[in-house]
């Protein structure tokens, strides 16, 4: 199975209990000259946290939130922009 590029580059929201989220990019190699720099998680429009990570690291996050309704996660890949979970690529 081939996993695409938009697929290796879509964050995954988990929800862990009723006020934390993990956001993962499960499919995204961490390498030193291919990895995800940043995840961010918004919710109703607002920035609930980022997380800078670093070659060598899990791509993922851990997050505090007041609900788990109207979430949002973004990840930045040094090489290929940023995306969403939506597959969807948002800029560079």
């Amino acid at each position: 199975m081939t996993i695409t590029k938009e697929e290796k580059h879509t964050p995954v929201i988990n929800i862990v209990n009723d006020t934390t989220v993990e956001v993962t990019v499960p499919h995204h190699p961490m390498d030193e000259d291919h990895w995800i720099d940043n995840i961010t998680l918004i919710q109703n429009g607002e920035l609930v946290g980022s997380k800078t990570l670093y070659p060598g690291e899990g791509a993922s996050a851990i997050f505090e939130v007041t609900s788990t309704e109207n979430l949002t996660a973004t990840e930045h890949c040094n090489l290929h922009g940023t995306w969403n979970e939506k597959s969807e690529f948002v800029g560079m």
